[in-house]
């Protein structure tokens, strides 16, 4: 995902599915095609509108011009966080020591 290797927003084209409802300007997750979740961002538009853009190639009118500068941008690139690997978490446990 160009999300991950750069600095890059989510495009409508990038989206496979919306799973949860959400409002423009919520926090949503950015999961993979298994359902991990990688990112958080700052949704541009509703979860309605997300799924018109996804599913029937509207254009992106039904969401608000002045929260989206560019055609198809679902999460400006300045509004994702990129969470952490969580299989390497420091949560998991750590090689024993041996006491001399």
């Amino acid at each position: 995902a160009a999300i991950l290797h750069s600095k890059a927003s989510l495009l409508a084209s990038g989206v496979v599915r919306v799973e949860r409802e959400f409002d423009a300007q919520d926090v949503v997750s950015i999961a993979d095609t298994e359902g991990r979740e990688f990112a958080r961002g700052i949704a541009n538009c509703a979860s309605r509108e997300t799924v018109a853009l996804i599913n029937r190639g509207e254009p992106y009118s039904a969401c608000d011009p002045e929260r989206a500068q560019s055609a198809g941008v679902l999460v400006t690139r300045d509004n994702i966080v990129i969470l952490e690997n969580r299989s390497e978490s420091s949560l998991e446990p750590s090689p024993a020591h041996a006491d001399n």
